[in-house]
Parts: C-alpha cells; sequence; structure tokens
C-alpha cells in the first residue's frame, strides 16, 4: 500500500459554508472537518424555517443558552458524522480503483459533483435536516470515529497572523 500511486500528496482548495457572517474553511475530505460544516448548514437551516430560535443569548434562555438551541447543535453534528461516514472518500482513489462495493459505480454518492460538492449542498442539508430533527428526542445516527485521535485547529485573525495546532 505504499506504491506510489497510492501516497501521492495533494494540495487542495478549502472547502466552506457561512454561518452568521462568517465563512468557515475545512481542508476538504477525507477528514472530519465537513461534518462540521454540514452541521452549520444545518442549523442555518433549522434557524431560517423557525424550527430552533436563532441563537441570540436572552435573559428567558432562549438562544445559546437554550436546551433546544444545544439539542439542535448536536443533532446536527450527529447528522455531519452520520454523512461523512457514509460519503467521504478519498476522490482520486475512487475514481482510479472504485469504492469497493460490489456495483458498478466508482463512488457511492454516485454524482458528476465531488464528494464536498454533494454534502455541502444547501439544499440537500436543509432537507435532510428539517426532516431528521426533532426538537423533542435524539433521533440522528451517526458519531465521530472512535478510532481517531488527532485534534486540530487553525486561526487566522484579520491582520493575516496564523496559528495551527494539532494534538496528535
Amino acid at each position: 500500500d505504499l506504491k506510489e500511486e497510492y501516497t501521492q500528496c495533494t494540495f487542495p482548495d478549502s472547502i466552506s459554508v457561512e454561518y452568521k457572517g462568517f465563512r468557515v474553511h475545512q481542508i476538504p475530505p477525507n477528514g472530519q472537518g465537513i461534518a462540521g460544516l454540514i452541521a452549520l448548514s444545518g442549523l442555518n437551516a433549522l434557524e431560517e424555517s423557525g424550527m430552533i430560535p436563532p441563537p441570540v443569548s436572552h435573559p428567558q434562555g432562549s438562544g445559546w443558552k437554550s436546551p433546544m438551541t444545544w439539542h439542535a447543535m448536536i443533532e446536527m453534528m450527529r447528522l455531519g458524522f452520520a454523512d461523512a461516514r457514509a460519503f467521504v472518500c478519498d476522490e482520486e482513489f475512487c475514481k482510479k480503483h472504485g469504492s469497493g462495493t460490489n456495483d458498478n459505480d466508482k463512488c457511492k454518492y454516485n454524482s458528476s459533483r465531488s464528494s464536498s460538492e454533494y454534502l455541502l449542498d444547501q439544499e440537500r442539508i436543509s432537507d435532510r435536516a428539517k426532516k431528521v430533527f426533532d426538537s423533542e428526542k435524539a433521533c440522528v445516527q451517526g458519531i465521530p470515529d472512535p478510532t481517531s485521535c488527532t485534534v486540530s485547529f487553525q486561526v487566522v485573525d484579520r491582520d493575516g497572523n496564523a496559528v495551527s495546532f494539532v494534538n496528535s
């Protein structure tokens, strides 16, 4: 598995979504960063549809302090993990060697778009989030990979200063 064709480096452009006026970037799959982007898009869809209150702090306990908002954030992260586990792949490997399934599809999502484009499609996420979210109970099936033990985050300020933190 260390043949040259399997160990080539890539330098992809970031993928991103906008949430509350901020553009949040991640490195494209095949990592878990896309799960967070899916979660933010799902939250945005639930807020815009009125299914959850906007996350603005109020003394009565709505917004960020609301159990409903916390529940929605957790459920949308679970949705992100479920989608990432089902569809994220190394697209170049998949195109060359197939998905490893018994069908003739090259990749599970069977689309001319990349897995990132498919997974971050706003209409797809909005429909899915509104369909699976239940304000009364946990119902989304998705968890982080239990074997993952690397945490990474990056921050860039308005002057272009950047910090990257990786803990493995």
